[in-house]
């Protein structure tokens, strides 16, 4: 974990993949249903002007579609953010996957009686989808739990003279990394190189709000504790 703790647990690889391509399935699914059931409830009216023909199930496909775009995109931010080992993200594809799978279902219903156009595509996607969403629930919650373990867990023993210290790099994401109180700032600079090699070129270190100028200093003797942050600018 020294390296930027990039090593990430199997779940959180597995959640990333399913929930990523189960938002992707509930796109694609959304955007053809959408145009599929648009091209029947739209008609021509007496003067050759269109209109919306709407009835109750044409209303709740319509409902469901934007649903599934919007759990979609939950799905797709969900995923990134297990990649990143959050805990939220795993809670995110939880939430999204249980309601993403319930929508699917719904729609399976809804293409019986108005998608018959493009009903063997629909009903493939959306089968994969609820899938997938099922599937990405399951290794959200199980991503969460292993993280939370790995953070509080009886497994985790604290070294007095090891901390963990957030580094912000110049684009505005952050990574975690292990370092000795007596590691000095240049051996952090060299840890964050490790993985983040051109967003630590040419870059000076802030340590609550001062820039450090002599990187020779040690973690300890800069006061560095646990959850600190140091940001490259």
């Amino acid at each position: 974990m020294a390296k930027g703790e990039r090593l990430r647990p199997a779940f959180t690889i597995l959640g990333f993949v399913f929930g990523a391509s189960a938002a992707g399935f509930a796109i694609s699914n959304a955007i053809l249903s959408l145009l599929v059931i648009l091209s029947r409830v739209l008609v021509e009216g007496p003067g050759g002007d269109l209109r919306l023909s709407l009835d109750l199930s044409s209303e709740i496909a319509i409902v469901l579609c934007i649903g599934i775009l919007v759990l979609g995109m939950l799905l797709i931010r969900g995923s990134l953010m297990i990649w990143r080992l959050s805990v939220l993200g795993g809670a995110v594809n939880l939430a999204s996957g249980i309601v993403l799978a319930a929508f699917s279902y719904a729609m399976i219903y809804v293409a019986l009686r108005l998608l018959d156009q493009v009903y063997n595509l629909v009903f493939t996607e959306t089968l994969l989808m609820s899938l997938f969403a099922m599937i990405s629930g399951v290794l959200g919650i199980t991503a969460l739990f292993e993280q939370l373990q790995r953070r509080f867990g009886p497994a985790y023993a604290p070294d007095p003279n090891v901390v963990r210290v957030a580094v912000g790099l110049p684009d505005g994401d952050a990574i975690q990394v292990t370092s000795s109180l007596d590691d000095r700032l240049s051996d952090l600079r060299r840890k964050v190189g490790e993985t983040e090699a051109t967003a630590v070129a040419g870059t000076s270190m802030i340590f609550r709000g001062k820039k450090m100028e002599d990187e020779s200093q040690t973690l300890r003797a800069l006061g560095v504790k646990e959850g600190d942050k140091i940001t490259l600018v």
